[in-house]
């Protein structure tokens, strides 16, 4: 088990002539400052943006910037405007013409620190008013944001997908004088676990929320399943023991054993949990290191990559390790060189100098001074800030909310059995499946890696997928996933929904 960290209106079929009465229960100011006379023009609404400001949990959000944008490349003619609470910077971006009455919001990746206002274009081409936010810091390369920065940490735990929703809200209030009839969020990555986190901590945020590839358990995540997958394939002077050249040789081993377990032999393994793949199968002869096949040494790695992690007196850290047919996409990812960390072992070492600890060890400490054993339970003070697990969803079923949860199934650097993990313990806090089926629902895509890419079908109209749901009552029992080249479809996938419990 893993330790657990503690921690809209729903206008639904309302009359949209209702809107407007009902945005008075927003907590907007009165009269924000340069508000437009009635009947002004879009330019005039725009310009009237900037320098407005509206009240968010005793904090304050201003706009600097607000301009038309002409229409182009098939998104619609815009306000666009960028604004700020304290640390955090936002961006939103509002049709103006043919606006569908809905807001949008994205989430961002990583330690953040810009802001993906681009992932809100096919939202905004449909008619949506969209925002993003740099969740309260500029920079992405690193965690040395939070180095001693507790609000900082906060804001990126929790708090800015929160508060620009409910500033955006009121801006476009006051950009179209009504609230929005249905509010979505959708992100992946860091974006899914900010996804998670608004249905747990503010549950009327969102009508419908979109959570991808969630790094839920994320100050476990990065020391315990990223940083080990590092660890676990060094030699004691630092050099790689499984080197990237050598996920080809398993990830062919693999697909031969269980490519055609769905009937279907297309390069994609869907079905790895009733996958038998043995690596041991590749062992070199006499043990010397060839090309085409792998040592003990490495078989071992593969092997520890495979299973979930553990503390020296075997105790579990973390539900799960990769899944057979992710190995194509180990390279890079959860396999470093001989003098650099993978992305997952950057990524883990600077949340263990920055943001895992309650008191920052800085620069100086590195990955492998981190001792499983020793320290994986130091990680639980800051996890409350950090991790998205919170499984007693009651007031987000009360709010009427809907909840899509998604995976790709090869994921090479979040593990797909963390989410799987987080929904079985979601489902049985809240009364099983059938208490749960009505707003929360579990897909895996096969053959995906991290958010996108792979050999499997990774592309879904997601957002579609939530509006039915919302706003029809059209729960997914499954999806369409596409693979695109150059723009063009080029096979398609029909994922049924995974059921847990």
């Amino acid at each position: 088990m893993v330790p657990r960290s503690t921690g809209r209106g729903r206008l639904g079929a309302v009359l949209l002539t209702l809107v407007a009465l009902l945005a008075l229960a927003v907590p907007a100011s009165a009269e924000p400052p340069g508000a437009p006379a009635a009947g002004a023009s879009a330019a005039e609404r725009c310009a009237a943006l900037v320098g407005s400001t509206v009240r968010v949990e005793g904090d304050r959000a201003v706009v600097d910037t607000a301009a038309v944008v002409p229409a182009a490349a098939g998104e619609p003619e815009h306000c666009d405007a960028t604004g700020r609470i304290g640390g955090i910077r936002f961006q939103m971006q509002f049709p103006t013409s043919g606006w569908n009455q809905k807001y949008f919001q994205t989430g961002c990746g990583g330690f953040c620190g810009a802001i993906p206002i681009d992932s809100c274009g096919e939202a905004l081409s449909r008619g949506y008013a969209v925002a993003a936010e740099d969740s309260g810091h500029q920079g992405q390369s690193d965690g040395s944001w939070a180095y001693g920065d507790r609000r900082a940490e906060i804001d990126w735990g929790y708090r800015s997908p929160h508060v620009v929703s409910v500033a955006a809200k009121q801006y476009v209030q006051q950009f179209y004088g009504q609230a929005p009839a249905y509010s979505y969020f959708q992100g992946c990555s860091t974006g899914g676990r900010q996804a998670l986190s608004e249905a747990q901590r503010y549950p009327e945020d969102f009508d419908g929320i979109v959570a991808g590839a969630p790094a839920l358990y994320q100050n476990y995540l990065a020391p315990l399943s990223q940083g080990h997958l590092e660890t676990v394939n060094r030699n004691p002077d630092g050099t790689v023991i499984l080197p990237g050249t050598k996920a080809p040789v398993v990830a062919a081993a693999a697909l031969d054993r269980c490519d055609a377990l769905d009937g279907d032999v297309d390069g994609v393994i869907a079905d790895p949990e009733n996958c038998d793949f043995d690596p041991g199968t590749l062992q070199c002869p006499g043990d010397v290191d060839q090309p085409t096949c792998l040592t003990s040494a490495q078989i071992d790695v593969v092997r520890a990559f495979y299973a979930p992690p553990v503390d020296d007196r075997g105790r579990q850290l973390y539900p799960g390790g990769l899944v057979v047919g992710s190995e194509a996409g180990w390279p890079g990812w959860s396999i470093g060189t001989d003098t650099s960390l993978s992305g997952g072992g950057n990524f883990a070492e600077s949340v263990l100098r920055y943001l895992a600890f309650p008191r920052d060890p800085g620069p100086g400490y590195s990955l492998f001074d981190f001792d499983p054993t020793r320290d994986a339970a130091k990680l639980r003070s800051m996890a409350k800030i950090y991790n998205a697990d919170e499984v007693r969803m009651h007031r987000f079923e009360r709010a009427g909310g809907k909840l899509l949860v998604w995976h790709g199934w090869a994921d090479p650097l979040i593990t797909p059995e963390g989410t799987i993990h987080y929904v079985e313990e979601a489902v049985a806090a809240n009364g099983g499946r059938a208490a749960t089926e009505d707003w929360m629902r579990l897909f895996l895509l096969p053959g995906v890696y991290h958010c996108a890419g792979g050999p499997g079908e990774d592309t879904v109209d997601w957002l579609t997928a939530i509006e039915r749901w919302v706003e029809h009552g059209e729960a997914p029992d499954q999806v369409t996933a596409s693979k695109l080249a150059d723009g063009e479809v080029v096979s398609t996938r029909v994922v049924p929904e995974h059921v847990v419990g």
